[in-house]
C-alpha cells in the first residue's frame, strides 16, 4: 500500500507545482542512498524499498520523531512518497536501524538557491535514452567510470519497481541496452512516465523518458 504525506505552505504552492521534480532514494542494506538530498520546495521525494527487510522513514533526529512524516513499516518491494513545501532541513531515520546508523538529511531550499553542483555527475558519467518519448522500445545508453556493481533499473511514477535492465559487475567503458517497454514479468507496460536510476561505485542518476503509444 501506498501512502503519501503533504506538508504544505500555502505561500509556495504556486511556485512549487512549476518547478517540483521528483527524488528517489533508494534503501541499500541499511542506507539510504543518497543519504544527503537537496530539494525546491513542491519536491516529491520517494523512498524504494528493493531489499528483503522492513524499514521506516521517520523524520527526527536521535532517532526521536519531530512529526513531520512518519511512513510506518515500508514492506519489501514498496514505497513512500512525500510532498515537501515548506523550506528547511529534515533529518529523518529508520526505526528498527536508527541505532546502527540508518540516517538521512533533505534540504528544502528557496526556489532558485539549490545546490546545482550536488545534482551534476560525477565527471565522465553519462545516462541517457534515445529516443525520448518513445515506442516501442529505447535505447538507454550509459557509462561506468570506475569498475565495479551496476545497476541500471526502471520505475513508474508511483515508484515500483518495473525492470531490471543491468544488475552486476561492469568494466569501465560506455554501453548501451535496449528496453522494449516490457516488465519483469513481460508484460507490455502502459503509456506514461518512467524513471530510470544507474547506480555504479561512484554515482546514482536519475532521468526520466516518456512512453507513447
Amino acid at each position: 500500500m501506498k501512502r503519501q504525506l503533504l506538508i504544505t505552505g500555502l505561500v509556495l504552492i504556486l511556485a512549487a507545482q512549476a518547478f517540483a521534480v521528483r527524488h528517489v532514494i533508494t534503501i541499500a542494506g541499511f542506507t539510504f542512498t543518497p543519504a544527503v538530498l537537496s530539494a525546491n520546495p513542491g519536491d516529491t521525494i520517494v523512498w524504494m524499498n528493493p531489499t528483503t527487510r522492513i524499514h521506516t522513514s521517520t523524520s527526527g533526529s536521535g532517532c526521536a520523531p519531530d512529526g513531520h512524516w512518519n511512513s510506518g513499516n515500508i514492506p519489501a518491494g514498496d514505497s513512500f512518497k512525500v510532498v515537501l513545501s515548506l523550506t528547511g532541513t529534515y533529518p529523518y531515520y529508520c526505526i528498527p536501524h536508527c541505532d546502527m546508523g540508518m540516517t538521512g538529511t533533505i534540504t528544502v531550499n528557496p526556489l532558485g538557491v539549490q545546490d546545482t553542483m550536488a545534482a551534476l555527475p560525477a565527471p565522465g558519467t553519462r545516462l541517457d535514452n534515445r529516443p525520448n518519448p518513445f515506442t516501442p522500445y529505447t535505447l538507454v545508453d550509459y557509462q561506468v567510470e570506475k569498475p565495479g556493481n551496476t545497476t541500471v533499473k526502471i520505475y513508474n511514477e508511483t515508484g515500483q519497481l518495473v525492470k531490471i535492465l543491468v544488475e552486476g559487475y561492469k568494466a569501465r567503458g560506455n554501453y548501451s541496452l535496449l528496453w522494449d517497454g516490457r516488465n519483469t514479468r513481460g508484460e507490455s507496460v502502459p503509456a506514461g512516465v518512467y524513471f530510470y536510476r544507474l547506480v555504479t561505485g561512484t554515482t546514482v542518476l536519475n532521468k526520466k523518458m516518456i512512453r507513447l503509444r
